[in-house]
């Protein structure tokens, strides 16, 4: 007997993508919310979707929600659903960005803190309305930024002592913003507090759990070649890095390994886990050590001159519990050498089969 139909948002993108290959694996139906029909058809050419519709053609479904900020967007995709996995969310492309002006950085931060909020909204007021009662839980992606003061990132020396954990909140910072990195920083910390405080106000029938990653690194099976590796954000960070990208400024020193991220979502849907809770996945990295670990088990790559050892890129200490991932969601996370090896093997394969 198949497992209960979830709803998936961002199940194009690179984590939702994972997310719902593991959700297909655990035996679950899904209802893949896309912004476009052109995503949903290459969704299915993907091989490990391919290979699930063709063993079972009502494994997955699609429903078009072109703009998931707007008022009611997801009404109809929450019908009948017993769980929602909800991943989609404006990204940055942490690149070195020009100086906005007044017009621009308001519509920077419309995008990433007026879009993330009203998106998490949305799908809990839809899944709130009358008629809902199969609804269980809710899933919502969030991200360590959500629960860490930005001062952090920013390597000011009093905020590194403390330990932050999957209980650790902070207000929604004051614009303006500095770049689209801040911006959607607090994107994410008001998407995360506007959610939590939705369920205090409304207590709904269904609960709320939050997954609260890193940097997430691993192989992106979306990705058909070495240019696509790096189109994801935080794979391509790591990939110019070991083609010699040198920065200046730091970047936290937390990552977690993709897949384990997708696990945790679904992990996170077993009634045994109690509701109204969140979790960290997050382990601790030193970004230079990148480079020692690649060469090691890429050596030609670096002897051809596809990878280079003098990339540069400060780290910046940040401290976060993760027992509670281990001990309820009985997830060990992977090490860095994993997300590395995961990277930096993938892109080498795709760069070797672009000459052949």
């Amino acid at each position: 007997m198949s497992k209960p139909l979830v709803l998936l948002t961002g199940g194009t993108g690179f984590v939702g993508h994972a997310v719902l290959v593991d959700l297909l694996k655990s035996g679950y139906r899904v209802r893949l919310a896309a912004r476009s029909v052109g995503k949903m058809n290459h969704t299915l050419t993907i091989p490990s979707i391919k290979a699930a519709v063709a063993a079972d053609k009502e494994v997955i479904s699609f429903i078009l929600v072109p703009d998931m900020s707007s008022p009611g967007a997801y009404d109809d995709a929450v019908q009948g659903v017993t769980y929602i996995i909800h991943v989609a969310s404006p990204l940055p492309s942490f690149a070195e960005g020009r100086v906005l002006s007044a017009a621009e950085e308001e519509q920077r931060n419309s995008h990433f803190v007026a879009q993330s909020r009203q998106a998490a909204v949305n799908i809990l007021q839809s899944a709130n309305k009358e008629g809902n009662d199969s609804i269980r839980r809710i899933v919502m992606t969030s991200s360590t930024v959500a629960i860490v003061p930005f001062e952090v990132f920013l390597n000011k020396a009093e905020a590194l002592e403390p330990t932050y954990d999957a209980d650790s909140r902070v207000p929604v910072p004051n614009p303006p913003y500095s770049n689209e990195n801040q911006a959607y920083c607090a994107g994410k910390v008001a998407a995360l507090n506007d959610a939590e405080e939705f369920m205090r106000l409304q207590q709904p029938n269904f609960d709320l759990i939050s997954i609260n990653p890193s940097w997430i690194f691993g192989f992106d099976e979306r990705a058909a070649r070495s240019e696509s590796l790096r189109d994801g954000v935080s794979n391509s960070l790591l990939a110019d890095f070991l083609m010699g990208a040198k920065k200046e400024y730091g970047f936290a020193g937390t990552s977690v390994l993709c897949s384990d991220v997708a696990r945790a979502h679904v992990k996170a849907l077993d009634p045994a886990v109690q509701g109204n809770q969140s979790f960290i996945v997050s382990t601790p990295m030193e970004w230079q050590d990148a480079i020692s670990i690649a060469k090691e088990r890429y050596p030609r790559a670096f002897d051809s001159g596809l990878f280079r050892a003098d990339g540069e890129q400060p780290t910046i200490p940040v401290k976060f519990d993760t027992r509670k991932t281990q001990d309820i969601l009985g997830i060990n996370l992977a090490n860095f050498e994993k997300m590395v090896d995961e990277v930096a093997g993938q892109y080498v394969k795709l760069s070797q089969a672009r000459r052949q």
